[in-house]
């Protein structure tokens, strides 16, 4: 009985701020972001294709979305993510959650497939983990190429 007694005060610490797995989220275009989809990728699986959560066509950008899971810890949650030779950071201070959403603002530049690394730190625990970004194709750009070949047969006259 000491010895489980024991082994309890040692090893219930070690897992009261460890850091669980880290999923993107990916969500399908007009759904609301959210923890529980379906098509959210778990990371360190691989090297994923990931899209962006949210586009938004008010801002300038793209928003790739990071969730944590963290068994009801507290402390301080890093995440950094290099892609194209450029460094984005945020995090938090968490208190007894059980998981962090992150995102990252992203600029519209990344329409072929990008190599990014994003690295998690929470409570002495640093985590790296491989992904591609690829942004869609801006579709006025798309009705533009469509048009520009259009035109010509449409001005062609009848004989």
């Amino acid at each position: 009985m000491k010895r489980v007694l024991l082994f309890c005060l040692l090893a219930i610490p070690s897992w009261a701020n460890s850091l669980g797995p880290t999923f993107a989220l990916q969500q399908p275009l007009g759904v609301a972001p959210n923890f529980t989809n379906s098509s959210n990728v778990v990371l360190g699986q691989g090297v994923p294709l990931l899209v962006p959560t949210l586009v938004t066509h008010y801002e300038p950008g793209n928003y790739l979305a990071f969730a944590s899971v963290l068994n009801n810890a507290t402390g301080k949650l890093s995440l950094t993510l290099t892609i194209a030779g450029v460094t984005y950071t945020t995090g938090a201070v968490v208190n007894g959650v059980d998981s962090c959403i992150d995102s990252f603002a992203l600029p519209r530049t990344f329409y072929h497939p990008t190599d990014g690394v994003l690295t998690v730190s929470f409570g002495g625990e640093t985590e790296r983990y491989a992904f591609r970004f690829v942004d869609p194709v801006p579709e006025p750009a798309t009705w533009l190429l469509l048009w520009t070949g259009l035109l010509p047969l449409l001005r062609r006259k009848p004989r």
